[in-house]
């Protein structure tokens, strides 16, 4: 089969979020080698860890935002479902207005309060994974994603609205090599103060399989701002995940700006355990 047809599917579809794109993609190719092969098997993951990003505002005014995740996961086969909030502690005068930290509003000074701490918002994640052996060897994996108004929009750790997203990621095995392309339209929630246009975001890179218990990831991350006029961000992000026994995986990703709007740099580490 011709994989050119299926690849621009996939582009004008969309993808994932460009957050820790190499820390998720990179630990979900590990757990798959930790499942078990029985067909009508459920697993599930539950997912901490610590993350810390810094971006400077226009003014040189730095904000620190410091996230640990919780995330848990369902899947079963090809399908997956996962639920996320993270803790947030953030420390500077930029808002939070977007899934992660790739697009801030550093105009906005949460009632002069310079740090604030609180629970993020939740995402709700279902992904349908094709096999290669069906595309002719190309592995495409869809996604819906609806995001949940949990964080506190008083102290400008969320807008407040709900958020919803559709996205493809096509890839394809080549040796060592698993080179990825994927890319995700958002339609954003407005809130009352400011209205938010809808986003594209992208993703190109490979992942490499090291050996049977380690994978890494590289991409080159872009993600439209959903404030008009502004430029979007461009980020450098790689990830290691590695299977320190069955079923415990630990993933690290660090991420650099290579635009303007994108925080200076972002790294990570999270630790997966499969309950069953």
């Amino acid at each position: 089969m011709n994989w050119v047809s299926p690849l621009v599917v996939a582009l004008l579809a969309g993808g994932f979020s460009s957050s820790g794109g190499a820390q998720e993609r990179g630990a979900d190719r590990t757990e798959r080698s930790t499942q078990s092969r029985g067909p009508s098997d459920w697993h599930l993951y539950l997912s901490t860890g610590l993350s810390y990003a810094r971006r400077a505002a226009d003014g040189g005014r730095r904000t620190d935002f410091h996230r640990i995740p919780m995330l848990a996961r369902l899947s079963k086969r090809q399908f997956r479902i996962s639920a996320s909030m993270p803790y947030l502690i953030v420390n500077g005068p930029a808002a939070i207005i977007g899934d992660d930290d790739s697009d801030g509003d550093g105009e906005a000074l949460a009632d002069g309060k310079e740090t604030r701490k609180g629970f993020g918002d939740v995402n709700i994640v279902g992904r349908y994974r094709i096999p290669e052996q069906e595309l002719g060897g190309v592995e495409l994996e869809l996604m819906g994603r609806v995001k949940l108004p949990t964080a506190s929009r008083r102290n400008n750790l969320g807008t407040g609205e709900v958020d919803f997203a559709l996205g493809a990621e096509l890839s394809r095995e080549i040796g060592m090599l698993k080179p990825f392309v994927s890319g995700q339209y958002r339609i954003n929630g407005d809130s009352p103060a400011r209205e938010f246009r809808n986003t594209v975001a992208t993703s190109v890179g490979s992942g490499v399989r090291l050996t049977r218990r380690a994978r890494a990831t590289l991409a080159w991350d872009y993600s439209q701002s959903r404030i008009k006029g502004r430029a979007g961000s461009h980020m450098l992000d790689g990830g290691l995940s590695t299977r320190l026994r069955r079923g415990l995986t630990l993933t690290g990703d660090a991420a650099i700006g290579l635009s303007k709007n994108a925080p200076d740099l972002r790294v990570g580490a999270t630790l997966t355990k499969q309950a069953f």
